[in-house]
């Protein structure tokens, strides 16, 4: 090749790689760098009892990792404080009581999702507690009365096992240092098409479950760097555009997140049937966990539960007496988000 051909050739390159359209940069439209104090920003709930709130990881409240960050100085916390777990209800003889409910943090002020471009849910995470606990993100669109609608899972953590032994190191484990307590921050990704030309509120839920498991302990949820970045025009409503569209080229909101609906438990020898009523969606790789106070008495599961009254078969460790019970169901929704619910129910 000449020189003149291969100088061409280089200026061709050149030009195509000028004109060449570049990727669609992202924007920040709401942003929280966990420096200032969460009620700036945030609304902070009341969790239960033994759960401390949302608040500022250098706060003065005793945590199991202390102060930990992504960036910066400080992240936000929620959990429950070493000295109080477990819990001895001063009522009751012996014996730890359960912790269970939510502990949230939601934002003041509505962010719009703009209804061109991708927009995403961006957060660095650590979680660590018992395998029955979540950490949830969730959205939910304000209304034309200007009022949130219900919260749905756009993203969820929790430990897959916590039996002694387990080796997930979301199950909080303060016995074994070198591992449980050595656990860095994670990035979690969530995107926001299903909100698309809406404005919308943002929810960390930090979910405790019904049981105490062995092993493990409910050591919090710390949140840094929250950030929802989009590609599209910032504030664009779109004319209060749709948010999802249909085969038929209509429109529809999303899609609510399926609930469940836990009933009794019919007892058959070692054998049991749960009922359980499903709206909102099917609900796939069901299992359910039988409780009598903090023990396992018998478990079951289903690869899928429609729409409507279903049971769910239990195999029980032993005869079993007619009274109260807890029921614990976990599930996953069609779009991959956690469906769960805990119950007191009778059997008989």
């Amino acid at each position: 090749m000449s020189r003149t051909h291969r100088f061409a050739g280089l200026a061709l390159g050149a030009a195509l790689a000028f004109n060449a359209a570049p990727a669609a940069a992202q924007s920040p439209i709401f942003t929280e760098d966990a420096e200032g104090a969460p009620d700036v920003k945030w609304v902070i709930g009341t969790p239960p009892g033994g759960v401390e709130p949302w608040q500022k990881s250098d706060s003065d409240t005793e945590k199991y990792r202390g102060n930990v960050v992504h960036g910066g100085a400080t992240s936000f916390w929620s959990g429950v404080q070493p000295q109080n777990w477990p819990l001895i209800p001063t009522t009751a003889p012996a014996g730890a009581t359960v912790i269970e409910g939510e502990s949230t943090l939601t934002t003041k002020e509505p962010i719009v999702v703009p209804a061109d471009g991708a927009t995403m849910l961006k957060y660095w995470s650590l979680f660590q507690n018992e395998g029955d606990d979540q950490g949830l993100a969730q959205v939910a669109i304000i209304g034309a009365d200007g009022k949130p609608g219900p919260f749905k899972n756009v993203k969820s953590e929790m430990a897959t096992a916590t039996a002694a032994g387990d080796s997930d190191p979301r199950a909080c484990d303060p016995s074994r240092p070198d591992t449980s307590m050595a656990v860095p921050f994670s990035e979690q990704v969530a995107p926001l098409a299903g909100f698309a030309g809406r404005k919308v509120l943002l929810r960390f839920t930090l979910k405790y479950g019904a049981e105490n498991r062995p092993v493990s302990h409910p050591c919090g949820w710390y949140l840094d760097d929250v950030s929802v970045l989009s590609t599209g025009t910032p504030g664009n409503l779109g004319g209060g555009a749709p948010v999802t569209t249909t085969p038929g080229g209509g429109t529809a909101p999303p899609a609510a997140a399926p609930t469940v609906k836990l009933g009794a438990v019919k007892l058959k020898g070692k054998k049991a049937k749960l009922a359980v009523t499903v709206a909102g969606g099917d609900v796939s790789a069901v299992k359910v966990r039988l409780l009598k106070g903090r023990k396992a008495v018998g478990s079951g599961k289903a690869a899928k539960l429609a729409v409507g009254k279903r049971s769910v078969a239990l195999k029980l460790k032993r005869k079993l007496k007619k009274g109260s019970y807890t029921v614990r169901l976990t599930g996953t929704s069609a779009s991959g988000s956690a469906v769960a619910a805990t119950a007191k129910v009778r059997a008989r």
